[in-house]
């Protein structure tokens, strides 16, 4: 299986607006897009993905 990554680090990013953006996209194969975010205080990335989050 190969895929397609594209990252970027950036600052004061408005996350919440970010992720809504990514919901909207009409993906060719939603169930192969995902978004991976971690901010300077999580641990973690947190994942979306538009089959399992409807705006």
């Amino acid at each position: 299986m190969t895929c397609d990554i594209f990252m970027t680090a950036v600052d004061y990013l408005d996350v919440d607006s970010f992720v809504e953006e990514f919901l909207t996209i009409k993906w060719q194969k939603p169930e192969q897009a995902q978004l991976m975010i971690k901010s300077n205080v999580d641990t973690a990335f947190q994942l979306y993905s538009p089959i399992s989050q409807k705006i």
